[in-house]
């Protein structure tokens, strides 16, 4: 009889390990995509890879094609004239790969790593 208490306390403790570190990892994800969010939002404002007039806004896109396209707007001359919405994005693609870098480090930590196979969860 003494042992079920200590059981059930460990079990309890793995279980909400578990469910922290599926929070954190869906919160780190969630920020990714905003982060990726505001830098399609940028790029569109700039202009920069617009096919259509009436695109309201500029799809979703990852990292690395937001990196190509803003070295490509860099060295553009039609985007000189806004260094302010140019600084902002620099700053967003900046803050996003900082964002990347946490969760995939966070992924190969030992205990974290066992809940991400676990659950699923993987590289960004």
């Amino acid at each position: 009889m003494g042992f079920i208490p200590i059981f059930i306390s460990l079990g309890g403790f793995v279980f909400l390990f578990v469910i922290l570190v599926h929070y954190n990892l869906l919160q780190k994800r969630k920020n990714m995509q905003t982060a990726l969010q505001q830098i399609s939002g940028l790029m569109g404002d700039l202009g920069m890879g617009k096919t259509d007039e009436h695109q309201n806004s500029f799809p979703v896109i990852d990292l690395s094609k937001a990196e190509r396209l803003f070295r490509e707007m860099r060295n553009s001359p039609r985007t000189a004239n806004d260094p302010e919405r140019t600084n902002l994005l620099e700053e967003k693609i900046l803050q996003a790969k900082r964002i990347r870098y946490e969760y995939n480090k966070l992924l190969k930590t030992k205990p974290y790593s066992f809940v991400a196979k676990l659950l699923g969860h993987r590289d960004i």
